[in-house]
Order: structure tokens, then sequence, then C-alpha cells
């Protein structure tokens, strides 16, 4: 093979090799460019509901009927990542046929900022997420989480509490418990006995209604999965544990402040 068919040979695969890139460079191009329409005409149809300071809930039944699944699914994880409040219900799983947004108010200038945000570019990575994945994932802790906020509403709320010689007593209304299926029970068990607790009561045993507030929020936030997700049963077996590790140490120092060599040593 001589010079000239190497040449030929290297300069066609460079000039392929380039052309190729460009073309699939182009097409991305083209593609995120479609999404990034997309997802500005869904914004746009959300601001065009704001003049008479509608909330979300109002636009819904609209976005749903003027955006294909197709549609919706490139560009639902990327909206709510830059502040659209899509409900994910913790009881179900999501359902992309018809999106549900929560009812707070539409605002303007935010969503004119979203806008911005998806037209330079700054969204372009969150855009063909799979949305089922993306609010599906957790849903167990968030039904739980659910569960322990209706425990707080149906039985903390009316609840009443004192300290006692030994311990703290609380009191429930009467049949709370019957709300409850006994998988839910399981589920908040040692939150329960965690929330037994002078805290969240006032001197005169009723319940403070801004602690309970902020213990929902916490909750929420996630701060107390580590409780909903611990077997009750294995709560009450590590504090009797702990509690016979403590009379048993009591004892030895019991034993050895009266033990021989100390007796002679007083």
């Amino acid at each position: 093979m001589d010079w000239v068919t190497i040449v030929v040979s290297l300069l066609s695969a460079f000039v392929g090799t380039f052309f190729g890139t460009q073309l699939i460079k182009r097409a991305n191009n083209k593609k995120i460019e479609g999404v990034r329409d997309t997802a500005i005409s869904c914004l746009e149809k959300i601001k065009s509901y704001c003049k008479n300071e509608n909330d979300y809930q109002s636009v819904q039944s609209e976005f749903n009927n003027a955006f294909p699944i197709a549609s919706k699914r490139a560009v639902l994880v990327a909206l709510h990542k830059i502040g659209i409040p899509i409900e994910f219900a913790a009881e179900q799983a999501f359902n992309i046929k018809f999106v549900s947004f929560l009812p707070e108010k539409i605002n303007k200038t935010e969503i004119e900022d979203m806008i911005t945000q998806i037209k330079s570019g700054q969204c372009d990575h969150l855009f063909f997420l799979d949305p089922e994945t993306y609010f599906n994932e957790g849903s167990v802790a968030r039904k739980k989480r659910a569960v322990a906020i209706k425990y707080i509403e149906i039985a903390i709320k009316d609840s009443t509490g004192k300290d006692e010689e030994t311990h703290f007593l609380q009191r429930f209304p009467e049949g709370w418990h019957t709300y409850f299926s006994p998988g839910e029970m399981n589920v908040i068990g040692v939150f329960k006995k965690k929330l037994c607790n002078p805290y969240y009561y006032k001197l005169d045993g009723q319940v403070k209604t801004a602690e309970l507030e902020k213990l929902k929020e916490e909750v929420r936030l996630g701060m107390w999965d580590f409780y909903l997700s611990w077997d009750v049963e294995a709560f009450d077996s590590m504090n009797s544990q702990r509690m016979i590790s403590e009379k048993t140490a009591g004892a030895i120092d019991i034993l050895m402040n009266i033990s021989p060599w100390n007796t002679k040593q007083n």
C-alpha cells in the first residue's frame, strides 16, 4: 500500500468521523431544543392561569389534556426540580396519565425565572429522567411518614399528659387505635413510645400545638424515619437489656462498696 492510499484512507476516516459526530451532535441539539420548547410550553400554560391569583390545581385538568404522556414523561422531573409543585401521594403510585399539583398560588415572576432557566440550558440534564422512578422512589418512607402524621392528628393532638412518680403518663382519645391497621400500628410502635415525652405537653397536661406542628414538619423531612423503621419488639428488647445492664452495674458497685477490702480500708 503506497502513501497516497494511506493518506486517502486516513482522510476518509477523519471526514467520516467528523461529519458523523456533527450529525449526531446536531440531532441531539435538535432533540434537546424540542424538549426545551415542550417544557416552556408547559410553563407558559401554567403562567396563563396566574392572572386571577389561581393556584396550580386550577390548571391541572388542562395541563393533562394539552400535553401527551410522551411530552410529560420528558419534562416532568425537570419541572419539579425547578419548583413546580407536582403532587405525589404517599398512599399510591405516581400516575403520569393524570398529573396533579399542590394547591399553591401561581407566581408569575417565579414562572418567568423558570422559563429563563430552561432557555439557558441549565436543566438539560434533567430531561428524559423517568418520572415513575423519580416520584415513586422512597414511597415506603413517605407512607410511613403519612402514618406517623395521622397518629399525631388522631391520637396526640387530643391527648393529655402528666408526670407520675416513676414515669410520664399519656391519655389518648377513646378508640383512637381503631383508625389504624395492624401494619400501621407496627410502623408507629417505636414512634409512639418516643413521643411519650413531657416536652410536647404544657404544665396543665394539654399538648403544645406549636410543638406538634414542628413535629409534623420533622416527620415530613424524614427526621423520624429511623424510629418509623425500627421494630418495636427489637426496641423493647434493647431497652430491657440496657436496664439489666444498668441494674447489674449498680449491684456490682454496691458489692464493691461493701467488700471486705473496702471495709478494711475504711
